[in-house]
């Protein structure tokens, strides 16, 4: 038998952290993201984690910095993030399944 139950980013927060590494992650921190709009589900088919599977969509644009900086660096860091790393004008959607 398999379950299926949607994901309801009104009754929780889902939330991505980014780590620096490398010989430059002295200089940097770790920032946590929250993610705005998100939808998706889990699959429970059958017993075992070959039964599992998750699926979920996340519009880029809604990710937003929850770190506690200054107005300036929070718009230099989430600009940054939206051009550069997820290039969100042209990746609108952020798509993960299992």
């Amino acid at each position: 038998m398999t379950s299926r139950y949607r994901i309801d980013p009104s009754r929780g927060h889902f939330t991505v952290q980014a780590f620096a590494t490398g010989m430059l992650s002295v200089l940097g921190h770790s920032p946590t993201f929250a993610v705005r709009d998100v939808s998706g589900f889990v699959r429970f088919a059958g017993a075992g984690a070959g039964g599992l599977g998750l699926e979920f969509t996340v519009r880029a644009d809604s990710i937003e910095l929850i770190d506690r900086v200054s107005p300036s660096d929070r718009g230099e860091i989430e600009d940054r993030m939206r051009r550069e790393v997820l290039e969100s004008a042209t990746f609108p959607e952020i798509r993960f399944h299992t």
